[in-house]
């Protein structure tokens, strides 16, 4: 199973729970303290599934930034221009 293959809400409990410790590890040590053996470790899996799941440490990572973005909430746009006020009532709506 590629990462490239899934859509962020396709990823299983088990694989979200990976990357909230993968996010977890990048937050607290770094882009030094985000290896896949330190991934493997923080989330309790063997890094032979990691690699089954998300191919490589890129792989990990554009899986991260996927799950991640799929949980922050947009706004629709309707095809109309962006503008400095149409984004600025969007911004108010979103907080």
């Amino acid at each position: 199973m590629s990462v490239d293959n899934l859509e962020p809400s396709e990823f299983s409990p088990r694989q979200n729970a990976v990357l909230e410790q993968a996010l977890r590890l990048l937050v607290d040590g770094g882009e030094k303290a985000l290896t896949t053996s330190g991934v493997a470790r923080a989330a309790n899996c063997s890094k032979e599934s990691l690699y089954k799941w998300f191919g490589d440490r890129d792989g990990l990572l554009s899986a991260m930034i996927a799950y991640q973005a799929s949980k922050v909430r947009t706004f629709e746009r309707n095809g109309e221009r962006l503008t400095s006020v149409s984004l600025h009532d969007h911004l108010v709506i979103f907080s």
